[in-house]
């Protein structure tokens, strides 16, 4: 995965590089012919420049280059040491392997990074999945819990969907004020046709009365399981719903 990783991160390189040739190239054809290239001639910088500032191994303030995250993954970055576990889950997940079938180093045998570090909350969120998949549920809310605290470095999609997932811890330790709390942040998703959403109404609808939508929702979860390209995500979301099934 680590190689992978490197040919991934090279290829956009490799591309942009070879765009550059190309349009030198055509450009150079063409005032040889004396056709005029003035597009092609403007252009070039302009592609150079993007290849330069990438192939140049720096952070600068929207992110890394390139050429940085490479070096970071063949000298074992903790953030790029991170990133590839979290490529090897999803590559896990894309096979069929549930988040808790798959090897818990992965998870866990990874350095330590700042709480800015987009990776942090990735594999924080990816923990809690796992210890869910697990069913071990006191480590799935300490985790989850753990997530709510870096709120601030995530976007208004990922607060929406982890408001989602303490909608459904706290039905399961039926809290409702606190349920209905983060249900308020994340309003809006739960009216969207989404197994988090469902599985989120399912467990509040236990919890807290409306077993008669139970059913339905159910069924609207089934569905939606059934359009599900992830393999592993299925089947983690399918155990979660079985449990539900085992319990009524």
């Amino acid at each position: 995965m680590q190689k992978r990783a490197i040919r991934y991160t090279l290829g956009g390189l490799l591309i942009e590089g070879g765009f550059c040739l190309l349009i030198a190239i055509t450009a150079i054809i063409f005032a040889c012919f004396g056709v005029a290239a003035f597009s092609l001639w403007g252009l070039l910088p302009y592609c150079a420049y993007l290849f330069i500032l990438n192939v140049v191994p720096l952070e600068y303030p929207d992110g890394k280059t390139d050429a940085l995250i490479a070096l970071g993954i063949k000298k074992d970055y903790p953030a790029e040491k991170t990133m590839v576990a979290a490529m090897y889950i999803q590559g896990k997940l894309s096979e069929g392997y549930s988040f808790g079938e798959i090897e818990e180093n992965y998870y866990f045998d990874l350095p330590q990074l700042c709480e800015d570090e987009p990776l942090f909350a990735v594999m924080l969120d990816l923990r809690y999945r796992y210890y869910l998949d697990k069913g071990d549920m006191q480590n799935a809310a300490k985790t989850l819990n753990r997530l709510a605290t870096v709120q601030a470095y995530l976007t208004g999609e990922e607060v929406e969907k982890h408001a989602a997932e303490l909608v459904y811890m706290h039905a399961l330790n039926g809290d409702k004020e606190r349920a209905d709390e983060c249900g308020k942040i994340c309003e809006e998703l739960l009216k969207k046709e989404t197994l988090v959403s469902k599985r989120a109404l399912i467990a509040y609808c236990k919890a807290f009365g409306g077993a008669e939508q139970v059913d339905a929702l159910m069924q609207q979860a089934q569905e939606l399981l059934e359009k599900q390209t992830c393999l592993g995500l299925k089947k983690s979301e399918e155990k979660l719903l079985k449990r539900w099934r085992e319990n009524d």
